[in-house]
């Protein structure tokens, strides 16, 4: 049997046990909620990130997200987990279903889950939308905006492990997810990323203040261009270096592989916060990256303030190597304040200096230089 076949009949047998079972205990259904409302802008014509497109004209959209979640029990070791997340999809705003998760707890030390879950890439991965729990009003870009599908349909376990005052969680997880992928980087709009049997793994131990996570995941891959993309890369064929690999209409097969490393501690009134991760990807269809930050921050009464350093770099040699979304190198460094305004609710202000490096168009959609983006967001959780 393959493993993907496996691995739907181990969801929908999830699923179908959480639903009936048996009723819902409605004394035990918790709702909650999130939300942030933003505005950027920067100096630059030349809009910033695939996914956000800031530029010189004020952007409500851009990481403005408001979420609600729903939790309960089936039974006495069945739980459920649904997120719903209204944010800008490239202009218009698209509420969708992040989160559809069925849990079920061998013990307090194993637990099984499968739905739509989120893909355990970073530190913030979990609550990735939730921009009230860390310091930034984004997370640092070289890093987080290294891969575009963040959710996946499968089934994962959970395992924790104390040791003294350690404690140890190891996360395995198997799945599918569709995409975009590829969006915009040339013109004639957005490639279609299926990937296929996909599978990872995390690890993240803790103890008292200091958390670790290393994480690792690859996916095997179809990339379907749509037809006004394959007649831009036909066009874009015959003047490359060396014969695109397309065949059949330009589909291809493809992999994405992506290794990450977090460290996050707190030291009476200071936050250290330090990722690493790195992405390969055939290297005709987007550059192989590596990208990390550092971020040290100081609580000050009720203000967080903090300095992050981040870069971003690719693998390949910029002049010799050709891709279709082209080498992205950058630097940034961002300054900014967090005002905790109420228990639970809080303003940021994040001024953030981009700087591509090596000729390369960084994150940005075109060649651009050194560019400034301000921000500023409201943003509060509640909880029922």
């Amino acid at each position: 049997m393959k493993i993907r076949k496996l691995m739907i009949y181990l969801t929908v047998f999830l699923i179908y046990i959480l639903a009936f079972s048996t009723k819902i205990h409605a004394n035990e259904l918790g709702v909650s909620g999130f939300g942030t409302v933003a505005v950027a802008i920067s100096d630059s014509k030349v809009p910033y990130l695939n996914s956000r497109k800031i530029s010189d004209e004020l952007n409500f959209l851009s990481d403005t997200v408001i979420g609600l979640q729903f939790t309960g029990k089936a039974q006495n070791s069945f739980d459920y987990f649904i997120q719903i997340v209204a944010k800008d999809n490239i202009g218009h705003f698209d509420a969708k279903i992040d989160w559809i998760v069925a849990s079920y707890r061998l013990n307090e030390s194993i637990h099984l889950r499968g739905g739509k879950l989120r893909i355990p890439y970073f530190l913030l991965s979990k609550h990735v939308e939730v921009a009230y729990t860390y310091p930034w009003i984004r997370p640092p870009s070289e890093v987080y905006d290294l891969i575009e599908f963040t959710n996946y349909v499968g089934i994962d376990a959970i395992f924790k492990i104390d040791i003294n005052d350690m404690r140890f969680s190891i996360r395995p997880i198997i799945g599918q997810t569709s995409d975009q992928l590829v969006r915009d980087s040339i013109s004639g709009g957005p490639a279609e990323v299926l990937t296929e049997e996909s599978f990872g793994f995390s690890i993240e131990g803790s103890f008292n203040l200091l958390k670790v996570q290393l994480s690792a995941f690859r996916a095997d891959a179809v990339v379907v261009p749509n037809p006004a993309f394959t007649d831009t890369l036909s066009i874009i064929s015959q003047f490359s270096p060396a014969p695109l690999p397309l065949p059949n209409n330009f589909e291809t097969k493809t992999y994405v592989d992506i290794f990450s490393l977090g460290v996050r501690h707190e030291y009476r009134s200071y936050i250290f916060m330090s990722e690493i991760a790195q992405r390969n990807v055939d290297p005709q269809l987007s550059s192989n990256l590596i990208g990390y930050y550092i971020m040290l921050g100081k609580n000050i009464n009720d203000y967080l303030v903090h300095l992050t350093f981040a870069v971003l770099e690719s693998k390949e040699d910029p002049i010799s190597t050709y891709s279709l979304s082209g080498i992205q190198e950058q630097q940034s460094t961002t300054l900014g304040i967090k005002f905790q305004l109420m228990s639970k609710a809080s303003f940021h202000l994040d001024i953030q200096n981009i700087e591509p490096q090596n000729d390369t168009r960084g994150l940005f959609i075109a060649a651009q230089d050194t560019s400034t983006i301000i921000s500023t967001s409201f943003n509060w959780i509640f909880l029922s």
